[in-house]
């Protein structure tokens, strides 16, 4: 039986690789590892280098493959030429405003709070592998962009030890460098703009649902009874309120906004995602 490549084994290969390279990355170092007989997976590889970076030093730089895919070099600290992710080396933050107030609004919809967006995720709700997968599967979409474009990057749900020390700002950043929207912000910052940012005017609220889901019902159960592309639209904590299911063709702010008015709670206790979306290895919503 092959032995599973260890955290050791991937800083070994990923050294050997630069010597030799000048960097590395995540794939190079897994097929070396397979050519030495190792058991090694391209997603805990990615995760491992990214924290070997963080704790080495690495210089990492974000490239592009000639069919779009981007990923990770990664060079040594002393001879790279790109972004140090440690100490005080890591580049200003410079994404497009609207990108920023995008990733805010997303935080916003499907948390409920308003963060900051200089806050690290750590010290936000967003701060768990599933509650960055529902976030990026709510802002690719915005942006025509596939969640698999996050594989390999710091924003890698599986890279917790990496992505929760970034800010929303950050990922718009990242979001940008994948849209090619990058705009230089001045004369104002990103976070004037965004406090700056006005709201879309309130339409009435007219989205009634379309089921209501027995208390019953597991997530798996709404996971595989209802429409991928509808809304399952709840209350947290949970007040005596039913969950409800919404016609995917509403805005998510628009069944939210139904929901707080048809139960009388506060809009910012109402959670919404898509049906497609839900984990079904959660006991809960």
């Amino acid at each position: 039986m092959k032995p599973t490549a260890q955290k050791a084994d991937v800083r070994r290969v990923s050294n050997e690789l630069i010597s030799k390279n000048t960097f590395s990355t995540s794939k190079d170092v897994k097929d070396q590892l397979r050519a030495e007989n190792f058991w090694a997976e391209q997603k805990p590889i990615s995760a491992l280098l990214q924290e070997i970076a963080r704790e080495d030093g690495y210089t990492v730089i974000t490239d592009t493959t000639p069919d779009g895919k981007t990923y990770n070099k990664y060079f040594s600290a002393t001879t790279g030429t790109g972004n140090s992710v440690t100490g005080n080396s890591a580049p200003t933050v410079n994404a497009n405003p609207q990108t920023v107030g995008n990733v805010l609004d997303a935080i916003e919809n499907i948390f409920g709070t308003r963060i900051n967006e200089n806050e690290k995720f750590e010290n936000t709700d967003v701060s768990s592998e599933s509650d960055l997968e529902n976030l990026l599967a709510d802002i690719a979409p915005q942006f025509g962009i596939d969640t698999t474009k996050f594989i390999g990057s710091d924003f890698e749900p599986k890279a917790i030890i990496i992505w929760r020390e970034k800010t929303p700002a950050e990922l718009a950043a990242f979001i940008d460098t994948l849209t090619g929207n990058s705009t230089q912000p001045s004369p104002q910052s990103a976070a004037s703009v965004t406090v700056a940012k006005s709201r879309k005017p309130r339409t009435k609220v007219t989205a009634k649902p379309i089921f209501v889901v027995p208390s019953t019902s597991t997530p798996a159960a709404i996971a595989t009874g209802y429409n991928g592309n509808d809304w399952v639209v709840h209350a947290r904590p949970i007040n005596g309120t039913d969950r409800a299911i919404y016609s995917g063709s509403e805005s998510r702010d628009h069944v939210r906004s139904a929901y707080a008015t048809q139960n009388g709670v506060p809009i910012q206790s109402v959670r919404s995602r898509r049906v497609a979306h839900i984990d079904i290895t959660k006991a809960d919503l």
